[in-house]
């Protein structure tokens, strides 16, 4: 009953599977409180990007160059109270983020999308960075966003552009 459940209070839980083979398990009670207050918590904070980790129940944010607060860094913000914790200084402006499937690493493309890097997780220790290739012309690829494979947080797929530098500088100018 959304109303009940939307008021808080106590509520009972039943499971009951119809036959054959059916049948009922006993009766759990959950106590059920609305947040107070209740609403939305506005948290400012520039981010390129953000990642939810479940298993720590906080975001990872790519914090941009352009940010007063911890500039060109990965920061961690607990969106239950709007603090920031942890932040570790790139070598390069943050941008897409992924978190593994298992909560062990958090994958961040870097600078101009040359490079991703994979931050080993709760420290935000960097432990491996791959550079991306260029084209068989020279020109450079640049990720465009970022996937850790749910079933190993080992395997990362980046989806890359190649960009013509000359055709950018022309834009450019």
């Amino acid at each position: 009953d959304p109303l009940f459940v939307g008021q808080g209070g106590a509520l009972p839980i039943q499971v009951v599977n119809r036959p054959p083979g059916g049948g009922s398990s006993g009766v759990l009670v959950f106590d059920v409180r609305q947040p107070t207050p209740p609403g939305i918590r506005a948290v400012t904070f520039p981010a390129n990007d953000m990642a939810w980790d479940p298993y720590e129940r906080l975001l990872y944010l790519s914090v941009p160059g352009t940010s007063l607060l911890q500039p060109r860094t990965v920061a961690t913000l607990a969106p239950t109270t709007g603090l920031r914790g942890a932040a570790r200084p790139l070598d390069g402006e943050p941008g897409a983020l992924s978190l593994s499937g298992d909560g062990r690493y958090l994958y961040v493309v870097l600078g101009a999308g040359d490079t991703v890097t994979r931050l080993s997780l709760p420290s935000l220790a960097p432990d491996l960075t791959i550079p991306l290739p260029t084209t068989a012309s020279g020109a450079a690829y640049h990720a465009t966003s970022v996937a850790a494979a749910p079933g190993d947080g080992r395997i990362v797929a980046v989806a890359m552009q190649a960009v013509d530098q000359a055709a950018e500088l022309v834009r450019r100018s």
